[in-house]
């Protein structure tokens, strides 16, 4: 779609949401916010606009990162990850995947965080960037990583989270 009145006509539900695509680029994201307050999201994705949030598409999945926290009206809080949106604090919904596909995907990507994390801590979407992965992608293999001890998840004083090797690694055999 090329309009915001036009993208708009078509969010009937919560959680419907439509691209605004001009000469090739991805302008804005128009929603409809899913917690059901029927509100009208306009979410800005391009960078020389001011602060923008960026879309990863790939074969027939749809993500947004970084999340959306709503600071007015309903203040919801929610993730849109492989076309599921994912309101915060419940991750009870499918993906929308096989299990066994996404395990595939997430040990792939933990290889390569692997290969390229040193002691300094690196942020999530710095990781995503760096192996040109979804950034939820890359945080839920991070999170793997951590529950084996291969990393260490830290916060920053700004509350942001971000990963680090750990000093010692094992060898495969």
């Amino acid at each position: 779609m090329t309009s915001i009145s036009e993208a708009t006509t078509a969010l009937v539900k919560p959680g419907d949401l439509s691209l605004i695509v001009r000469d090739d680029t991805a302008r804005w994201m128009i929603m409809r916010c899913p917690d059901g307050c029927g509100e009208l999201l306009k979410i800005n994705l391009d960078p020389r606009s001011g602060k923008a949030w960026r879309v990863y598409e790939d074969e027939q999945d749809l993500s947004l990162y970084p999340s959306i926290w709503r600071d007015s009206g309903c203040e919801s809080h929610f993730i849109i990850w492989r076309n599921y949106i994912w309101m915060c604090g419940s991750r009870s919904e499918s993906l929308g995947e096989s299990k066994r596909g996404l395990r595939a995907k997430l040990n792939i990507l933990s290889k390569g965080i692997l290969r390229i994390l040193n002691s300094e801590p690196t942020a999530y979407h710095d990781l995503a960037e760096h192996l040109e992965a979804n950034p939820w992608d890359v945080q839920a293999a991070c999170e793997r990583l951590a529950k084996r001890n291969r990393v260490r998840l830290v916060e920053t004083d700004d509350g942001t989270k971000v990963v680090a090797g750990t000093k010692k690694r094992k060898r495969w055999l």
